[in-house]
C-alpha cells in the first residue's frame, strides 16, 4: 500500500516519535559521555595518587639505599672490587710499606649507590613502571643526594595515562664522608710518623699515640676510632707491623645486615697497614 494510505495524523504520530526517540538517543549519549567523562577524571585523580606515591616510595628508597651503601661500602675498606686490592680477610691494605693505595671513596659510593637504588626502586608495590636511574649526585655541602633517570616515571591504564620526571632527593648525614676523611687522615699520619719506627715497640707506641689523637679530635662529632695492632714479622727489631683502623658512627642506620634481615647498624670504614723492617708475604685472595 501507498503513501495515499497513510493519514495525515497517522505521519504526525509516526514523526512525533522519531522526535521524541532522538531526544531520548541525544539525551542517552549525553548522559553516556558524561559518565565516560566523569570515569576517567576519576582514574586520573587515582593515577595522580599512585604516582604521588610512587615518588614518595622512591624518596623513600634513596635514603635506605645511601645508607645501606655506605655500609657496605666502609666494610669492604672503601673499595668497590675488593678483587683488585691487596688484602687481608677481605679488608684492602691502603698503606703497603712505601706504597699508599687509598681508593677514590666519593665515586665508588656513587656507583655502589646506583646499583641499589635500581635493586630497591623497582619494587615499589605501586602500578608505576619506574626506569633505570642512570644519574647520581651527592651534595655534602647541603646535605642532599639525588637520583635521576633520562627516562620518565609512568602510570597507565585503559582509561588514563600519567608521566612525570623520575627523581628522587633525601636529606643524608655527613658521617660516611665523615669517616672517609678521617680515615684518610689517619692513613696519612701513619705513613708521615710511624713508618719510621726501629722496633716494632716504637711502632705500637706511635700508632697508639694517633689512635688517641684521632679519637679525640672525633669523638664529640660522633665517630669512634680504634687501631689494632700486631707484628707479623720475625722480632722487635725485624718486625712488620700490620695495623688494622676502624673509623664509625656512634649513630646507627638503617641497613640491611648478612643475615638477610632489616636492622640498625653503626657505619664503619676498616682498612689495613703495613709497614716495617721486614719484608713478609701478607696479602691473600678475597674470594
Amino acid at each position: 500500500m501507498g503513501m495515499k494510505g497513510i493519514g495525515p495524523l497517522v505521519i504526525i504520530l509516526i514523526v512525533g516519535a522519531l522526535a521524541v526517540e532522538g531526544v531520548i538517543l541525544t539525551d542517552l549519549v549525553g548522559r553516556m559521555d558524561n559518565i565516560q567523562r566523569a570515569a576517567r577524571e576519576t582514574e586520573i585523580v587515582r593515577l595522580i595518587n599512585e604516582m604521588e606515591f610512587a615518588k614518595q616510595y622512591l624518596n623513600n628508597a634513596l635514603s635506605f639505599a645511601f645508607y645501606q651503601s655506605a655500609y657496605e661500602l666502609g666494610n669492604s675498606g672503601g673499595v668497590s672490587s675488593i678483587q683488585s686490592f691487596s688484602s687481608h680477610n677481605c679488608i684492602p691494605f691502603w698503606r703497603e710499606y712505601g706504597t699508599s693505595t687509598v681508593p677514590n671513596y666519593d665515586s665508588n659510593l656513587q656507583e655502589v649507590l646506583s646499583g641499589y637504588m635500581n635493586k630497591y626502586g623497582t619494587v615499589t608495590k605501586g602500578e608505576a613502571v619506574v626506569p633505570v636511574f642512570d644519574q647520581v649526585a651527592i651534595d655534602r655541602q647541603s646535605g642532599i643526594v639525588s637520583v635521576r633517570s633520562t627516562n620518565e616515571l609512568k602510570v597507565d591504564s585503559e582509561l588514563a595515562k600519567i608521566n612525570d620526571v623520575a627523581e628522587a632527593r633525601q636529606k643524608i648525614d655527613d658521617a660516611p664522608f665523615l669517616l672517609f676523611d678521617v680515615g684518610k687522615e689517619i692513613s696519612d699520619e701513619i705513613g708521615s710518623s710511624a713508618t719510621s719506627a726501629g722496633t716494632y715497640g716504637e711502632a705500637v707506641d706511635k700508632i697508639k699515640f694517633i689512635e688517641n689523637k684521632y679519637a679525640s679530635l672525633y669523638g664529640e662529632q660522633g665517630i669512634d676510632v680504634s687501631i689494632d695492632v700486631e707484628n707479623i714479622g720475625s722480632s722487635d727489631s725485624s718486625y712488620a707491623l700490620r695495623a688494622l683502623v676502624n673509623v664509625a658512627t656512634k649513630s646507627k642506620y638503617p641497613v640491611y645486615n648478612s643475615d638477610k634481615v632489616t636492622t640498625e647498624d653503626a657505619i664503619k670504614l676498616s682498612y689495613y697497614v703495613v709497614f716495617g723492617k721486614e719484608t713478609v708475604t701478607y696479602s691473600e685472595p678475597c674470594i
